[in-house]
């Protein structure tokens, strides 16, 4: 069965396929395609295992010369890693090219330093991610410490002091541990549902195209990605089943039974916590729907899976 992971970040989307070839059916450990897409420009970096390698160690040397430069750009050299290269192209600006044996042209763009940090970031992601790759290994400990804390705390603070704000905060982050989960210790109250009924009638559509459930699927995650701020509170991760119409609005989501025992007795619910309640568009309207598996990991990561009938 094909599986799909995506790692996006506000200025790049990281998505890999790939098959389970060992006993965890929902595990990527044989990767067919990556593709790393940047939102600033109409630029994808594609290829398979060894050119992601290849980004994921030249990025990391890269970025971590931009953290011990102290920001003088002038004083960094190139990076070169098979067919990856990474120089300054001007002031608080980096040049990232990659330029492979089949490709006619290389691929090209120039990216501020926040851009870069975002790319490390999805990267990190990746590395931090079990059911992914695991034999490949993350490179960059510090920034991969740092990335989760980032990416909730990016827009409060951009918003605040600015996209520069943003990096140095990487800088400080990545000195920081990251916090244990904290498990919540709520007063003795009757459970706390974690599903709002979905007053549509709609009925699951038996047999979606793939091109269907593969939009639906991307434009879910981006949904729940860009709709997740808060930082997590519980420790164990958190999966949801969820349902979507034909034109990606959630109209419905519940909770594994595991999940819905650590939602009991919460003092804030967690469907409120995770990006769900806010995003629920119940319809009354008998639309086809497809069903999704979402997790949301303790790890502050995101996977959204589709649920098909088995043949």
């Amino acid at each position: 069965m094909p599986l799909f992971r995506a790692y996006n970040t506000p200025n790049c989307a990281l998505e890999l396929e790939g098959i389970a070839a060992g006993e965890a059916p929902q595990q990527v450990s044989i990767l067919t395609h990556f593709a790393c897409r940047f939102f600033h420009v109409p630029v994808t970096i594609a290829g398979g295992k060894d050119l992601l390698q290849q980004l994921a160690a030249a990025v990391a040397t890269y970025t971590q010369g931009v953290l011990t430069a102290g920001w003088g750009e002038e004083s960094l050299g190139e990076v070169q890693v098979g067919a990856v290269q990474l120089t300054v192209a001007t002031a608080g600006t980096h040049r990232l090219r990659v330029k492979t044996e089949d490709a006619a042209e290389a691929y090209e763009v120039v990216l501020d330093t926040v851009q870069l940090f975002d790319l490390q970031d999805s990267l990190d992601r990746l590395g931090l991610d079990p059911e992914t790759l695991p034999d490949v290994v993350p490179v960059l400990p510090a920034l991969q410490q740092a990335s989760p804390l980032l990416r909730r705390m990016r827009f409060p603070m951009a918003a605040v002091a600015g996209a520069l704000s943003v990096v140095v905060a990487a800088v400080a982050l990545s000195l920081l541990p990251v916090p244990e989960p904290v498990e919540e210790k709520g007063l003795e109250s009757p459970p706390v549902p974690t599903q709002p009924v979905a007053t549509g009638p709609g009925s699951t559509d038996p047999d979606p195209a793939p091109e269907t459930v593969d939009r639906l699927r991307q434009d879910l995650f981006t949904r729940l990605d860009r709709a997740w701020r808060n930082p997590i509170t519980f420790g164990t991760d958190a999966v949801f089943t969820v349902t979507v119409d034909a034109d990606g609005q959630i109209v419905k989501y519940e909770p594994t039974p595991e999940t819905a025992a650590i939602a009991r007795g919460r003092v804030v619910p967690l469907d409120e916590e995770l990006p769900l309640k806010s995003l629920l568009e119940p319809t009354a309207e008998a639309k086809p729907t497809v069903a999704f598996r979402v997790v949301f990991r303790v790890n502050e990561q995101l996977v959204v899976e589709p649920l098909l009938p088995q043949p």
